[in-house]
């Protein structure tokens, strides 16, 4: 084909013209070329030198046919007036039938993330492949290592625009996780879905969302274009990505907390909350005269504003508990506040705080929600806190109590009824293998460990470990 780019103005024209005195038809297919600035152009065809047709393309332009008669002509010239820096092309051109040596080929992908990664007019987006256990971007404090982050841009503008281009004509069904990137701007986005050039439907990110799945068809589709508009410096994520039956390579992974402390520092959406870890006795706030060093201190704000917001959000998916004293802070502005307490982004309580409170019990009952945010909106400077946070983590599913091995009068492992597992019976299993031993119908269950219904050397191998300490237990 033609490709038509360079120049350095700010129209740059190209153009190319042709003898067709022995042609009738003139046939290809018309189109951008990825990764070129995505500026518009203006094809001027003209025969014989009088101007035959004008047509527009653009950036975003499905691949379009497009023929041309030059039955009665001499001589086309074709001028392509492009933008600064785009780049369009003439492919898989044809004369009279006669096709080119070689078509184009669509792409076929081998794997989810070989798909994403072969996005095209892109800008502000990165590509997470999963390979990479360390290569992490974080949505509700979950570790994603699959996907497509959309951040970055000025931060001066109040809306940055990410986008990315993908062929589909090979696949039937994007899907994927949306979500908001941890301790970015909490501004929200509009994601703006084109197939084929044509807008397909437009939804709302927010700040504040839950991972939330995905799922487009595009079974009739040759190109989808996803478009982000951000508000300012916020990033949001296409996460855990799969085409068809390709799936993400590694899948995201849950939070987990060896104690209250790394639990709290795990916080994320924080705004004017201090976490204090009580490794310090000298590092403390105190509560009706009873000195804290380990919990939360909402504080901070500007004092000209009459109602300064702390906030701070937890991943609470392995969390099925968390309690501690609230109080207000000695010594701060006597001004009341309240704490509103959302599970999943639903207000589920909310508590009044007046300087002269008791010091209060409080437990939140996390076990069916993935999030948590406590938001304390405070008068003008006072301060309040909430110490000697707790946690109780999800009850991991217990082991199931180990089977007694001995069933019918035998043991596993005690293929000769000593009461123990030793050399002794790995000798006559082996035995019988050779064929110089018969077993009787129990000692052949009990020397069958890997329940396989015949008694052979892999029995055998495993006791051995078993006798050993290479393993604790046979696996019946």
């Amino acid at each position: 084909g033609l490709v038509f780019s360079g120049g350095s103005n700010f129209t740059n024209t190209s153009r190319i013209c042709f003898n067709t005195e022995n042609i009738s038809q003139f046939s290809c297919t018309l189109g951008h070329i990825d990764n070129y600035t995505r500026n518009s152009a203006t094809v001027s065809v003209y025969l014989d030198d009088i101007l035959y047709e004008e047509f527009e393309m653009t950036s975003n332009m499905p691949l379009k046919e497009y023929t041309l008669d030059l039955s009665n002509t001499k001589n086309v010239l074709f001028i392509v007036t492009r933008n600064s820096d785009s780049a369009f092309a003439f492919a898989d051109i044809s004369i009279d039938g006669i096709a080119p040596v070689k078509s184009c080929s669509v792409p076929e992908y081998t794997s989810a993330e070989n798909f994403f990664q072969s996005g095209y007019n892109s800008v502000y987006m990165s590509t997470y492949d999963g390979k990479s256990q360390a290569k992490i971007f974080r949505m509700n404090r979950r570790n994603y290592y699959q996907g497509i982050v959309f951040s970055g841009g000025s931060s001066y503008n109040s809306t940055n625009t990410s986008r990315v281009c993908f062929n589909t004509e090979n696949i039937k069904t994007f899907s994927c996780t949306l979500g908001h990137l941890d301790d970015t701007a909490r501004n929200s986005a509009t994601v703006s879905v084109y197939l084929d050039d044509i807008l397909y439907e437009e939804f709302e990110l927010t700040g504040n969302m839950l991972p939330t799945p995905y799922t487009l068809d595009v079974s009739e589709t040759k190109n989808a274009l996803f478009v982000v508009t951000r508000g300012s410096d916020s990033a949001y994520c296409f996460a855990d990505i799969s085409i068809d039956s390709f799936e993400s390579i590694r899948k995201y992974t849950l939070p987990e907390y060896s104690d209250s402390v790394e639990f709290m520092q795990d916080g994320f959406v924080r705004d004017y909350t201090t976490i204090y870890d009580g490794k310090s006795k000298a590092v403390n706030f105190s509560i009706n005269g009873i000195d804290y060093n380990q919990g939360l201190l909402f504080s901070g704000g500007s004092s000209y504003n009459s109602t300064n917001t702390s906030r701070i959000y937890f991943n609470t998916e392995n969390i099925s508990q968390i309690s501690g004293k609230i109080g207000h802070v000695d010594d701060s502005t006597a001004k009341d506040a309240k704490i509103d307490i959302y599970l999943d982004n639903e207000l589920t309580d909310t508590l009044q705080l007046t300087p002269d409170m008791n010091i209060l019990d409080y437990t939140i009952d996390t076990s069916t929600a993935s999030n948590l945010a406590m938001i304390v909106t405070r008068n003008s400077n006072s301060q309040y806190a909430m110490a000697d946070v707790q946690i109780l983590t999800e009850e991991l599913p217990t082991e199931p109590e180990e089977q007694p091995t001995e069933k019918n009068n035998f043991t596993y492992g005690d293929v000769d009824g000593s009461g123990r597992v030793d050399i002794l019976d790995v000798i006559m299993i082996n035995r019988a293998i050779l064929g110089k031993e018969n077993l009787t119908d129990t000692q052949c269950r009990a020397a069958d460990v890997n329940n396989t219904g015949i008694p052979d050397s892999s029995d055998s191998l495993i006791i051995m470990k078993y006798i050993v300490g290479l393993v604790t237990q046979l696996p019946i």
